[in-house]
């Protein structure tokens, strides 16, 4: 098998990259509604971090939508986990 060469600083600043992209609205495909605030993201990091926590079927929910109404959420709850 290959070895793994990401290490955690690479890993850490493809991160960051995605999170200043997703913060200067590039390359987004996705807008997420919090209490009429919209938070411009992409598809494929959402679906990655939902797959990683919660059942393959509900990721389906991004698909093919350009806005998604997120309710139970307070903007500022949706800010933190988004920069998360």
């Amino acid at each position: 098998a290959p070895k793994d060469i990401m290490t955690n600083t690479h890993a850490k600043s493809i991160l960051n990259s995605m999170n200043s992209l997703r913060k200067s609205n590039t390359l987004c495909d996705v807008t997420l509604r919090v209490e009429q605030k919209d938070f411009p993201a992409h598809r494929i990091v959402l679906a990655a971090v939902v797959i990683t926590s919660v059942p393959c079927s509900l990721v389906t929910f991004i698909e093919g939508e350009t806005y998604v109404d997120i309710q139970g959420l307070t903007a500022s709850t949706m800010e933190i986990l988004l920069d998360f």
